[in-house]
This record gives structure tokens, sequence and C-alpha cells, in this order.
């Protein structure tokens, strides 16, 4: 399982587990706050390391609120993210990357290390920060082993 937040503008709250070990399927959310006026994406994303696969492409079912000065929408489907949005008073922006998860640190303290590339302008573009890409850096969350979660 994992549970972290961090503060960066904006706050970010990070949660997900695999009921079938670091070599499983695995879900994982992530949501972030801020001002009203703030675009705040909510993620809800999913992939699995089949085997002893130590990469993957997830899938995702993103939420955006559209805000009084922003509309956008971001689709995450095998890895490949595609993001369409418009900013007043003349941002209009399509762009297409990637999100890619891989499976890092060690056997006894594994890690999720997310790679998000090809999106930063078009984000900056439309006032949107990604959790995946905050100021240039990949999000890393360490995995925590629990002997039982619920709802596994």
């Amino acid at each position: 399982m994992v549970r972290m937040s961090r503060s960066l503008p904006p706050v970010a709250i990070f949660y997900g587990a695999s009921c079938s070990g670091v070599h499983g399927s695995w879900f994982f959310n992530t949501v972030e706050g801020g001002a009203t006026d703030a675009l705040r994406p909510s993620y809800s994303l999913s992939w699995s390391f089949a085997g002893s696969a130590t990469s993957a492409k997830p899938n995702a079912r993103i939420i955006v609120p559209p805000t009084q000065k922003a509309r956008v929408r971001l689709t995450l489907k095998n890895g490949t993210m595609s993001l369409r949005g418009v900013r007043k008073p003349h941002a209009k922006v399509h762009a297409t990357g990637s999100l890619t998860v891989r499976l890092g640190g060690s056997a006894s303290s594994p890690s999720l290390i997310f790679v998000e590339r090809g999106l930063l302008q078009a984000e900056h573009k439309l006032g949107l920060v990604s959790p995946f890409n905050a100021g240039g850096r990949r999000l890393v969350v360490p995995v925590q082993h629990v002997k039982s979660l619920h709802g596994c």
C-alpha cells in the first residue's frame, strides 16, 4: 500500500494499494487541493506489474472540475495522456504525452516511480500542475508492506 501527501503548490494526497503484492494489480488515487480558482484534478489510476515486470502503462479516470478561467479534459489510456483545454483569455491547448509507472527500490523497500513526459508546457499554459511531474521532478512514492488491508 502507499499513502503520502506533499505540499508543492498545490497540496496533493496519494493513496493506493495492490491486494496481490508488489507484482500484482494496483489502484492509485490522487487528489489535489488549492484555491477555488485553481484547477484541482483527481486521478484514479490502475495498472499491473504482471509477472516480474518493473514498468507499466496505466489507465485512469481523471476528473478536472472547471474554473471560471479554465476548462480541461485529461485522459490516460495505456500510458498515453491526452490533454485538451482552454484558459481565458487566449490559451487553447491540445497535447499528447505519456505516463509510466516503474517499480524501484529493493524487495524490502520498494517504491513506485511515476514518469510523465511531453505535457509540461501544455499544463503550464492551462495553469495545471501535475502531481506526477511537479516542478520537473518525478513522483516517487514509498511502498509499505501491510499484513492486512481493508477491502482486499
